[in-house]
Order: structure tokens, then C-alpha cells, then sequence
């Protein structure tokens, strides 16, 4: 049984959490709940959990706060949050942090037991990658080489002290042939072209380092595998002077393929003069590593001295109120097109915070979730049918792998939409289909009279008349009204500024919002919020 520690400040939630869900069959033992993160951190330090599920907004230390000590201290723990549709602003901070999946206030049965039973396969996963690791630890704990690959793992991550170096280097020249100065580091990644996914056992991948010292023994290197299951190769300066690094490389490579089947792509650091700066030389091959993984096209071996890394311009991002249009006109190739115009603008580039791409990403379906609730549609089941959730984007290397990923997301979601939109035009009269199309969509600043005549290909002074008939007030009046009524709510939650409630209701600048405001109550969000906000919650 895996150890789940549950944190939310409403009891009631943590109650139905624990009680409400039969964590056994799932192969998981609640072991505690806490009502924050400071009453978490007890608890953690004392039972050790595998999986923590924790609420993001709490008293005292919220689920960010959270997540970013248990990232530093307890980097093992799985973190799985629990978040409501207006915490948009902290899944960049959760990217960062290392959390495994998010579930989406409201949750139900079917969504906890996917996620769990998944979570129960990863941890059964790494419980025996982690076995088959110590068991080779065991096996070359006293083989020389294997002290000798420690102080060169040592090295890379920076864990040796100027007052150590000297030894350090001594050994590594005396048995291993290796003499920093000059060297540099590859970082290596199997491939197997004939699998859509790629699944390489430990057993193959020590076969293939196996391979690698081969060739680039009596020259004046080593390669050794890292906790990440990566092949990581140091050569040595005497080497260097020998044969060129491409050159050598490009033989590396043709040589593992002639013998197994497998690519190897290689990424190069630049030479490295300090053997103090060995971990910079490490981040480079690993850079350039990345790049070959994210651009399928690219050749398979890249010198870090070749790439030039480019400013992200943070202004790219999806075209959120274009995309929804095309959905709601079940239009795939605008939808294709829109997506494309973003990846594309990541083609070629070297950007070093790789993580932007998925937080772009992540946001766009998390505004697509919360767009289609108004549609009575739930993203992530939608997703759960196509068998994929949020946190797949971060296992997915190639661009144009997670361009699809999203494609398939919103035409599945496009899909869905046309079938309750065909519904609602069946079963209702044109006012009334005008009516739950501005309840549905009245928060965005698209909304307009000839909007809904597109959607109902009918003539605006058409829809206008009807609505006017039916319900006795104007299409613009009903539109005013049902903003102005959720902004009251929201002015409330004394947390969200006065801009974001703006964006939130529909109003693409904030002075517009207010100038409306005003004029509809008679006194401005501010002053509302202040004098009647707190004292008239029972009231609204």
C-alpha cells in the first residue's frame, strides 16, 4: 500500500475525500489529513508519504507554499493538487514544482479512481526501476570502476569542493584515463525509430554504455548512466587532441546503429578548461540534448557552440477568443491553423526554459475547461475518452508531438459542442436559444447580437424582435444585466482585482468596466467592495 496524505482547510472535503473513495482497491492507505500546509509538514515528517493531495488556497501556508518546500526537501513525494477554475495563476508555479497531475474543483468518482489507479502503475514503476538500480549499486559497490563513476557523477553535479578536486582528478587520470582540462561532456539519448513510443529497459541501456566504452576505449574516456537513466560520456582532453569531437561522434553513432538498430543522438558541450566547471559543460550537453528532442528534423548530434539561444517573447501565446469561435463553428482547419501559428513560432529556437511550451499549453486547456462548462461539457472527460490528461504534455519531447496533443483536444472538444449545440436548437425556440447562449458565453468580450445571429444563421434584427417579444427586454439589456450581476458576486471575493473581474465579466479593459458599473449601481467596484461588499454578502 502506498502512504496519501490529504490537505484542504474544509473539513467536509477532507472527510468525503477519505471516506468517500475506496483507497485499498486502489492500493493506496490514507495516513492523514491536514487543514494546511504548515499541519501538512508535521505529518510528512513523521509518516513519510508517498502521494500528498493538496487544496492550492489554505490559511497559514497555501498549496504553493507547499509544494515548493516539498520540491526542495522531499523532491520523492508525489504532488497532486486540487485546484478551482480561478487558480490559473499559480499553474506556472506548479509546473515549476514539480506536481504530478491536477484534479479540477468539482471532482468526481470516475476522474479519482483514472488518476489514482495510473498514479499506482507510475509508483509501482519507480518502486522497481528503483529495485533494479540498487541492485546494480549492490552488485558494483566494490568494483573500482563503479567508485571511479561515483567521483565522475560527482563532478558533473557539482558536489566536489576545490580542497577534494585535486585528489578527484588524480584517480580519474591514474584509472581512467581521463584529464579534464580541455575535455568535454556528451549527453546521449537512445531512439528507436521503429516505435511510435519509446520504452527502453535498464538492462538494454547498460548494454549500450557497454557499447559506448568500447569504442572510446585506449582514447581517453568513459561513459557512465545518471540517475535519469541517460547516457553520459566525459572525454578527455589527450583524446580531443587525437580526433575531432564530430568526427568521433558521427562514428559513435554509426557504430551503435550498425550494431543494435538504435539512434543515438549526442549532445556536446563546449571544451571545458576548469574541471570546476564540469556542471556548466553537463547543463550544455543536456541543452543541446533537448533540442534534438524537441525538433525531430534535426540532425542527431549538436555542438552546444552551434546553438544560440534566443529570447522568449512572452507576448506568444494562443488566440484564446479566435480559438473558441472556430470551435463553436466546428471549423478544424482554423482550429489547426491558430495552433499552428504558435508552435511554429517555436521551431528552430533555442529557448532554455523548455517548461514554457507546456505552460502555454496548460493554460489554453484550462481556459478551454472553464469555457465549456457553459456548454454543460467537462474538458477532462472529454480527455479522459481519448485516454490522455494535463500532465501528458510533459512526457511528450517533439514539438510537433505536443502540437498534435493539443489538436486532438480541442477537435474532440469542437466535436462535443456541435452535438449540444444541436441539441439546444432542437428542443427550444429562437428567443430561448438566444437566452442560454448568452447565459453560456455572456462572460466573453465576443458576445454580441451578430455573434449569435452567426451562430443561429439568423437575420440580428430577427433575433432582436423575438427576444424582445418573449422576455420583454432587449438582447443588449439582458447581456448588461447578467454581467453586471456576476460582477457583484465576484467584487465580493475581496482576493481578485478590479482588472481581472473586468476580463472575467467580459469587458476587454478595466476603465470600461468601471464606467458601466457605475453607471448601472451608482457608485464605483471600489466603493462597492468597500462599503457594501462586506456588510450585503447575505443580501446578493
Amino acid at each position: 500500500m502506498y502512504k496519501l496524505l490529504i490537505v484542504d482547510d474544509e473539513k467536509s472535503i477532507r472527510n468525503g475525500l477519505t471516506y468517500g473513495n475506496p483507497w485499498d482497491e486502489w492500493g493506496f492507505k490514507v495516513i492523514g489529513q491536514a487543514i494546511n500546509g504548515l499541519e501538512a509538514l508535521k505529518l510528512i515528517e513523521k509518516e513519510q508519504p508517498d502521494i500528498v493531495l493538496s487544496d492550492i488556497r489554505m490559511p497559514k501556508m497555501d498549496g504553493v507554499e507547499l509544494m515548493q518546500y516539498l520540491n526542495t526537501h522531499y523532491p520523492q513525494i508525489k504532488i497532486i493538487i486540487l485546484s478551482g477554475y480561478s487558480d490559473f495563476e499559480y499553474l506556472n508555479m506548479s509546473i515549476k514544482n514539480s506536481v504530478v497531475e491536477y484534479l479540477l474543483k468539482p471532482t468526481d468518482f470516475d476522474e479519482f479512481e483514472a488518476l489514482f489507479r495510473k498514479m499506482k502503475q507510475k509508483l509501482d514503476e519507480e518502486a522497481e526501476k528503483k529495485q533494479a538500480y540498487l541492485r546494480m549499486q549492490q552488485q558494483l559497490e566494490e568494483s573500482e570502476a563503479y567508485l571511479y563513476e561515483k567521483k565522475l557523477v560527482a563532478l558533473l553535479n557539482g558536489y566536489v569542493d576545490e580542497e577534494m578536486l585535486e585528489e578527484y582528478m588524480e584517480d580519474l587520470e591514474e584509472h581512467c584515463n581521463i584529464r579534464i582540462n580541455g575535455g568535454c561532456v556528451l549527453a546521449c539519448r537512445l531512439y528507436d525509430p521503429t516505435l511510435a513510443e519509446q520504452s527502453i529497459k535498464h538492462k538494454d541501456i547498460l548494454e549500450f554504455i557497454k557499447l559506448c566504452n568500447d569504442y572510446v576505449k585506449g582514447r581517453g574516456g568513459r561513459f557512465i548512466l545518471n540517475r535519469e537513466e541517460q547516457i553520459i560520456g566525459i572525454l578527455s582532453e589527450d583524446f580531443l587532441d587525437g580526433e575531432d569531437i564530430m568526427t568521433f561522434s558521427e562514428g559513435l553513432y554509426e557504430n551503435i546503429k550498425d550494431k543494435t538498430g538504435y539512434c543515438l543522438f549526442i549532445g556536446i558541450s563546449n571544451s571545458c578548461l576548469q574541471p570546476m566547471n564540469l556542471p556548466r559543460h553537463y547543463e550544455q550537453a543536456n541543452w543541446s540534448l533537448k533540442q534534438i528532442s524537441m525538433h525531430q528534423d534535426q540532425r542527431p548530434i549538436i555542438l552546444y557552440a552551434e546553438l544560440k539561444e534566443e529570447r522568449f517573447d512572452f507576448s506568444v501565446a494562443f488566440d484564446i477568443a479566435a480559438l473558441q469561435k472556430h470551435i463553436l463553428a466546428n471549423k478544424k482547419d482554423l482550429i489547426r491553423e491558430e495552433i499552428s501559428s504558435v508552435f511554429s513560432y517555436f521551431q528552430r529556437k533555442t529557448i532554455k526554459e523548455d517548461f514554457i511550451i507546456d505552460h502555454i499549453c496548460l493554460e489554453l486547456l484550462f481556459n478551454m475547461s472553464k469555457w465549456s462548462l457553459g456548454y454543460y461539457l467537462q474538458l477532462e472527460k472529454i480527455m479522459q475518452k481519448l485516454g490522455i490528461s494535463y500532465t501528458d504534455i510533459y512526457t511528450i519531447d517533439l514539438l510537433t508531438d505536443k502540437e498534435a496533443y493539443v489538436n486532438q483536444i480541442l477537435s474532440a472538444l469542437s466535436d462535443e459542442i456541435q452535438s449540444v449545440k444541436g441539441d439546444l436548437r432542437k428542443n427550444n425556440t429562437v428567443a430561448s436559444q438566444v437566452r442560454d447562449i448568452i447565459n453560456e458565453e455572456f462572460y466573453n468580450n465576443y458576445m454580441s447580437l451578430d455573434y449569435v445571429a452567426s451562430l443561429l444563421r439568423k437575420n440580428p434584427a430577427y433575433i432582436s424582435k423575438m427576444f424582445k417579444n418573449e422576455f420583454g427586454i432587449n438582447f443588449r439589456e439582458y447581456l448588461l444585466n447578467k454581467r453586471m450581476e456576476f460582477s457583484k458576486v465576484l467584487l465580493l471575493d475581496h482576493t481578485k482585482k478590479i482588472y481581472e473581474i473586468a476580463n472575467m465579466t467580459g469587458y476587454a479593459d478595466a476603465s470600461g468596466f468601471i464606467r458601466v458599473f457605475k453607471r448601472y449601481y451608482g457608485l464605483s467596484p471600489h466603493d462597492f467592495r468597500n462599503t457594501l461588499g462586506r456588510k450585503n454578502t447575505d443580501e446578493i
